[in-house]
């Protein structure tokens, strides 16, 4: 089975973006992944890093599915070199952890997942060859144009109570995009004090479903 045996402690690296930075990364190895994941954080201005509980318990999930996971400070944040760049320069960094990705593990398929800022970076990274993308509590609006992915489906977690993008302004946007699946996350709200745990969980299953196509 994927990832069952040869799983080793997480250790730091550093990815080196297209623009010439250092960003400080930790990356979850096992050997024989189902596949790779790059988690997101969200918005570095409100605290967010790599830290976050939400972040965490999606890499927690998803390693004990057998993939192994790279998780990363955006530019500007903890030991990460730059600064902020609101989305645009931090899809750079998307990209470099993708790349990292295919470097570790060629020919293993890619998953890219965002949690709220980093959901928006996701779903702007036009990363080509992916396997899937996850947004969990992406903070849609009516001019958020549809995923650039060419190939894989996308999975759209919309906390019930989410008080940026609540499910009933989300679904329509969702639903004009190829090959979108959406499914609202009951008595959470965007912060998801206590739906973490159940949004990794479909995290997971969602990436076992395109992982093993």
């Amino acid at each position: 089975m994927h990832g069952t045996v040869g799983r080793v402690p997480a250790e730091t690296f550093w990815l080196s973006t297209s623009d010439g930075l250092r960003l400080e990364a930790v990356v979850d190895r096992t050997d024989d992944p189902l596949a790779t994941v790059v988690v997101l954080h969200p918005h570095p201005h409100y605290g967010g890093d790599r830290h976050n509980h939400v972040v965490q318990a999606v890499r927690q999930e998803l390693a004990t599915t057998g993939c192994a996971v790279i998780t990363f400070d955006f530019r500007g944040v903890g030991r990460s070199e730059g600064t902020h760049g609101a989305q645009g320069e931090e899809r750079l960094d998307a990209q470099a952890a993708l790349e990292a990705a295919e470097f570790h593990y060629p020919d293993v398929p890619r998953v890219l997942c965002g949690y709220s800022f980093g959901a928006l970076v996701a779903a702007g990274a036009g990363a080509p060859d992916l396997a899937g993308v996850v947004l969990i509590a992406p903070p849609l609006s009516e001019t958020t144009a549809a995923p650039p992915f060419d190939t894989g489906p996308v999975l759209v977690v919309a906390p019930e109570f989410d008080q940026f993008c609540p499910p009933n302004r989300a679904e329509p946007i969702v639903r004009s995009w190829t090959n979108a699946e959406f499914v609202v996350l009951g008595e959470s709200d965007h912060f998801m004090a206590s739906g973490a745990g159940a949004a990794a969980a479909l995290a997971a299953a969602f990436v076992r479903r395109v992982a093993e196509r």
